[in-house]
């Protein structure tokens, strides 16, 4: 099966199903820093789950909207964009 974001199999970190409604990303989206909402909104080439990304957040003790945490995340999401795009294109290639 092709990845194709959070929409189907994969053995890519980030790109794995994910079970949340449009309502409840909406929501996190809100909860997030504005670096990160950037970085989900514009820079991603595949979609990340903003449900997701608060709930790693969360999950290490640390505040979203602190500006070091939301500008440390949105480093971590563009390099992961750039390693899921470097080998999207290996596969496309094969």
């Amino acid at each position: 099966m092709r990845p194709n974001g959070n929409c189907g199999e994969s053995d890519i970190a980030g790109l794995t199903p994910v079970d949340v409604t449009l309502a409840d990303d909406m929501e996190a989206f809100d909860m997030l820093g504005p670096k990160v909402r950037e970085v989900l909104n514009f820079d991603m080439g595949v979609r990340f789950s903003a449900s997701e990304t608060l709930k790693f957040i969360t999950g290490q003790g640390v505040d979203p909207k602190n500006p070091k945490v939301d500008a440390h995340m949105a480093s971590c999401l563009r390099t992961q964009n750039e390693k899921i795009l470097r080998r999207l294109a290996v596969i496309e290639e094969t």
